[in-house]
């Protein structure tokens, strides 16, 4: 006979008196002996994801799907798909969670580190795949930067492979949480990689820096949709570049893009919609562009589409720069509101042989209030 199980079909083997999964690209983390056991369990689940993935990368005929149910999963150390390609790694969506104040979706399948300080927590070097619905805590659900003692390092990291690149990836309805780095790519700035990584929905919290690119050879990353709560920085380029961005939203950010390349490097940096949030910003002075080169940058472009400032207190009177750029750089601001006048919007500072920047500012409001 049949079953049915987690949306998965089995068909009896009279030979062996067992049920086995018609597709067996299938790896249940609960099929593999994991059991969950809350967000304060003691379980430790590390060993049952390094199994399944190292099945999975024995197998080379079928693609390998990861189903993670609700619950909190632990791991103490790195889950590396190593060059896995073509895989999935699914949760099971969002519950509605209900506080004293106001009611909101959260991740139902959550994945906790409970690791040594630094570390990473998932490592990829392969391409064609597909990460969602499931959350990525560096600590045990902290609510302020740094609020854990136990705090990972890094939470995911595409890496590279000689002669296999990666990437190509994509990433829909995930958040990754309390980590000093949420999203490296590369590792080495030789580094590269075959193809663009796609952000359908993504939320980044309590981290040091959203994400950080180091290699030289990066891909492009195109994000429809970003949240950004409580990050030091959301983006910080040290080498390569390709940033495309639909709408972020970002909440206590002092820094969107900061863009640190030594040497001649290149790159396009594209946001069509960014909205500072007001209510937790007041006195933060955020800017949106920093850069710290050496004035050597060969050609950089950056081009905000529309940028919404709720309130002139957001900004404050500050000194900080809403942008600074430097070296070959071309800056273009359209449909700009609220940029505080008692604050120091632009800083533009001349680089070395004859790398001068440019700025243009077009439909922006300053407020006269």
């Amino acid at each position: 006979g049949t079953l049915s199980f987690s949306g998965t079909t089995f068909n009896g083997d009279a030979g062996t008196g067992r049920f086995i999964a018609v597709d067996q690209s299938v790896y249940n983390i609960e099929w593999w002996g994991g059991v969950e056991n809350g967000e304060s369990g003691t379980t430790d689940h590390t060993n049952i994801f390094k199994r399944m993935i190292l099945h999975a990368q024995q197998q080379y005929t079928q693609v390998a799907k990861f189903r993670i149910p609700r619950g909190y999963w632990h791991i103490s150390d790195t889950l590396n798909f190593g060059t896995l390609r073509g895989f999935l790694f699914a949760g099971e969506g969002s519950d509605t969670i209900q506080s004293a104040t106001l009611t909101y979706k959260s991740a139902a399948s959550r994945i906790i580190w409970v690791g040594a300080n630094g570390g990473t927590a998932m490592r990829i070097d392969g391409a064609f795949f597909k990460l969602t619905d499931f959350a990525l805590y560096g600590a045990d659900i902290p609510t302020t930067i740094g609020a854990s003692a136990s705090r990972c390092g890094i939470g995911i990291i595409l890496g590279y492979t000689a002669g296999l690149g990666s990437g190509n990836g994509i990433v829909d309805n995930v958040r990754i949480t309390d980590f000093d780095i949420a999203w490296q790519n590369g590792i080495n700035t030789s580094d590269g990689n075959c193809g663009d990584m796609v952000f359908r929905s993504i939320e980044i919290r309590f981290c040091g820096i959203g994400m950080l690119t180091k290699n030289d050879q990066g891909l492009n990353y195109h994000f429809d949709y970003l949240q950004s709560t409580v990050n030091g920085k959301l983006f910080k380029f040290e080498r390569g570049g390709g940033l495309k961005c639909g709408f972020v939203h970002t909440l206590v950010t002092p820094i969107l893009l900061e863009i640190d390349e030594a040497g001649s490097e290149t790159g396009i940096f594209v946001f069509d919609l960014v909205k500072l949030d007001a209510d937790q910003g007041v006195g933060q002075s955020p800017q949106l562009v920093n850069m710290t080169v050496p004035a050597t940058i060969a050609a950089v472009q950056i081009e905000f589409n529309s940028i919404r400032i709720p309130s002139a207190a957001y900004q404050g009177a500050s000194t900080t720069p809403l942008f600074s750029i430097t070296g070959n750089t071309r800056l273009r601001v359209k449909n700009a509101t609220y940029l505080h006048p008692a604050s120091l919007i632009l800083k533009s500072e001349n680089g070395t042989a004859a790398f001068y920047p440019s700025a243009y500012f077009e439909d922006c409001m300053v407020d006269t209030a």
